[in-house]
Protein backbone atom coordinates (compact mmCIF):
# COMPACT_ATOMS: atom_id res chain seq x y z
CA UNK A 1 0.00 0.00 0.00
CA UNK A 2 3.00 2.24 0.10
CA UNK A 3 2.72 2.77 3.88
CA UNK A 4 5.77 2.60 6.02
CA UNK A 5 5.43 -0.29 8.45
CA UNK A 6 7.44 -1.67 11.32
CA UNK A 7 7.45 -5.13 12.83
CA UNK A 8 6.12 -4.93 16.39
CA UNK A 9 5.71 -8.21 18.31
CA UNK A 10 5.69 -10.20 15.08
CA UNK A 11 3.06 -8.08 13.38
CA UNK A 12 3.29 -5.13 10.97
CA UNK A 13 2.16 -1.76 12.30
CA UNK A 14 2.08 1.59 10.47
CA UNK A 15 4.67 4.13 11.56
CA UNK A 16 4.73 7.86 11.29
CA UNK A 17 6.64 9.02 8.26
CA UNK A 18 9.82 10.84 9.17
CA UNK A 19 9.70 14.60 8.77
CA UNK A 20 12.48 15.65 6.44
CA UNK A 21 15.05 17.83 8.14
CA UNK A 22 15.95 20.95 6.20
CA UNK A 23 19.70 21.38 6.00
CA UNK A 24 21.10 24.52 7.56
CA UNK A 25 21.85 27.11 4.88
CA UNK A 26 25.53 27.45 4.18
CA UNK A 27 26.67 31.01 4.78
CA UNK A 28 27.90 32.67 1.61
CA UNK A 29 31.27 34.28 2.00
CA UNK A 30 31.90 37.42 -0.02
CA UNK A 31 34.24 36.71 -2.88
CA UNK A 32 37.20 38.76 -3.88
CA UNK A 33 36.87 40.64 -7.16
CA UNK A 34 38.25 38.65 -10.04
CA UNK A 35 41.78 39.48 -11.01
CA UNK A 36 41.79 40.87 -14.53
CA UNK A 37 43.36 38.47 -16.98
CA UNK A 38 44.02 41.20 -19.51
CA UNK A 39 46.66 43.76 -18.56
CA UNK A 40 45.44 47.37 -18.43
CA UNK A 41 47.98 48.29 -21.13
CA UNK A 42 46.04 46.07 -23.55
CA UNK A 43 42.71 47.69 -22.65
CA UNK A 44 43.80 51.33 -22.80
CA UNK A 45 43.91 51.59 -26.62
CA UNK A 46 40.45 50.04 -26.84
CA UNK A 47 39.05 52.50 -24.30
CA UNK A 48 40.66 55.40 -26.16
CA UNK A 49 39.28 54.21 -29.49
CA UNK A 50 35.80 53.70 -28.04
CA UNK A 51 35.76 57.12 -26.38
CA UNK A 52 36.80 58.85 -29.61
CA UNK A 53 34.13 56.87 -31.47
CA UNK A 54 31.43 58.01 -29.01
CA UNK A 55 32.46 61.67 -29.20
CA UNK A 56 32.57 61.51 -33.01
CA UNK A 57 29.16 59.79 -33.22
CA UNK A 58 27.57 62.26 -30.77
CA UNK A 59 29.55 65.47 -31.43
CA UNK A 60 27.13 67.58 -29.37
CA UNK A 61 25.93 65.71 -26.31
CA UNK A 62 22.49 66.82 -25.13
CA UNK A 63 19.96 65.58 -22.60
CA UNK A 64 19.41 61.93 -23.51
CA UNK A 65 23.14 61.30 -24.03
CA UNK A 66 23.66 60.21 -20.43
CA UNK A 67 25.31 56.87 -21.20
CA UNK A 68 27.75 58.59 -23.56
CA UNK A 69 28.57 61.20 -20.91
CA UNK A 70 29.01 58.55 -18.22
CA UNK A 71 31.23 56.43 -20.48
CA UNK A 72 33.44 59.23 -21.74
CA UNK A 73 33.83 60.79 -18.29
CA UNK A 74 34.92 57.49 -16.75
CA UNK A 75 37.22 56.54 -19.60
CA UNK A 76 40.17 58.64 -18.39
CA UNK A 77 40.54 59.80 -21.98
CA UNK A 78 40.73 63.55 -22.55
CA UNK A 79 37.44 64.94 -23.81
CA UNK A 80 37.09 68.71 -24.32
CA UNK A 81 35.37 70.41 -21.39
CA UNK A 82 33.12 72.15 -23.91
CA UNK A 83 31.59 68.73 -24.67
CA UNK A 84 30.40 68.44 -21.07
CA UNK A 85 29.47 72.14 -20.85
CA UNK A 86 27.16 71.79 -23.87
CA UNK A 87 25.59 68.72 -22.29
CA UNK A 88 25.06 70.52 -18.99
CA UNK A 89 23.43 73.50 -20.74
CA UNK A 90 21.04 71.13 -22.53
CA UNK A 91 20.19 69.40 -19.25
CA UNK A 92 19.48 72.75 -17.56
CA UNK A 93 17.16 73.72 -20.45
CA UNK A 94 15.34 70.37 -20.25
CA UNK A 95 14.89 70.67 -16.49
CA UNK A 96 13.58 74.22 -16.85
CA UNK A 97 11.10 73.15 -19.56
CA UNK A 98 9.82 70.30 -17.37
CA UNK A 99 9.84 72.28 -14.10
CA UNK A 100 12.42 69.82 -12.76
CA UNK A 101 10.31 66.68 -13.24
CA UNK A 102 11.27 64.76 -16.36
CA UNK A 103 8.71 62.90 -18.45
CA UNK A 104 8.78 59.12 -18.31
CA UNK A 105 9.86 56.77 -15.57
CA UNK A 106 11.94 57.97 -12.63
CA UNK A 107 14.91 56.10 -14.05
CA UNK A 108 15.25 59.19 -16.27
CA UNK A 109 16.29 61.11 -13.14
CA UNK A 110 18.54 58.31 -11.92
CA UNK A 111 20.29 58.05 -15.28
CA UNK A 112 20.77 61.83 -15.34
CA UNK A 113 22.22 61.82 -11.81
CA UNK A 114 24.70 59.09 -12.78
CA UNK A 115 25.89 61.15 -15.77
CA UNK A 116 26.07 64.40 -13.80
CA UNK A 117 28.02 62.69 -11.03
CA UNK A 118 30.49 61.28 -13.57
CA UNK A 119 31.37 64.82 -14.70
CA UNK A 120 31.51 66.15 -11.14
CA UNK A 121 28.25 68.12 -11.15
CA UNK A 122 26.21 68.32 -7.96
CA UNK A 123 22.79 66.99 -8.94
CA UNK A 124 21.12 68.79 -6.04
CA UNK A 125 21.34 72.06 -7.96
CA UNK A 126 21.26 71.96 -11.74
CA UNK A 127 19.81 75.14 -13.14
CA UNK A 128 18.11 75.65 -9.78
CA UNK A 129 16.53 72.15 -9.76
CA UNK A 130 17.26 69.28 -7.42
CA UNK A 131 17.31 66.24 -9.72
CA UNK A 132 16.97 63.97 -6.68
CA UNK A 133 13.61 65.39 -5.55
CA UNK A 134 11.40 63.19 -7.80
CA UNK A 135 13.18 60.08 -6.49
CA UNK A 136 11.48 60.53 -3.13
CA UNK A 137 8.13 59.47 -4.58
CA UNK A 138 8.61 55.73 -4.00
CA UNK A 139 5.39 54.79 -5.78
CA UNK A 140 6.54 56.51 -8.96
CA UNK A 141 10.10 55.22 -8.59
CA UNK A 142 8.83 51.63 -8.46
CA UNK A 143 6.31 51.91 -11.32
CA UNK A 144 9.04 50.31 -13.41
CA UNK A 145 9.43 47.49 -10.91
CA UNK A 146 12.74 46.72 -9.29
CA UNK A 147 14.72 48.54 -12.00
CA UNK A 148 13.34 51.85 -10.76
CA UNK A 149 14.37 51.13 -7.18
CA UNK A 150 17.79 49.78 -8.18
CA UNK A 151 18.62 52.78 -10.37
CA UNK A 152 17.49 55.16 -7.61
CA UNK A 153 19.89 53.45 -5.19
CA UNK A 154 22.70 53.67 -7.74
CA UNK A 155 21.97 57.36 -8.22
CA UNK A 156 22.03 58.10 -4.48
CA UNK A 157 25.27 56.15 -4.18
CA UNK A 158 26.94 57.83 -7.17
CA UNK A 159 28.68 60.43 -5.02
CA UNK A 160 27.50 59.40 -1.57
CA UNK A 161 24.49 61.70 -1.79
CA UNK A 162 22.37 61.84 1.34
CA UNK A 163 18.70 61.08 0.50
CA UNK A 164 17.70 63.75 3.04
CA UNK A 165 19.00 66.46 0.68
CA UNK A 166 16.06 65.87 -1.68
CA UNK A 167 13.18 65.83 0.80
CA UNK A 168 9.88 66.87 -0.69
CA UNK A 169 8.17 69.93 0.75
Amino acid sequence: TGEVVAMVGGREEPTEPETPVEPEPTPVEPTKPATPTVPPSAVTPIVEQTTKYLVNKIPTATFGSEWVILSTARSNVEVPQSYYNNYLASVAETLKASNGVLEGPRTEHSRLILALSAIGVDATNVGGYNVFAPLHDFEKVTLQGINGAIFALLAFDAQNYNPAVAQLN
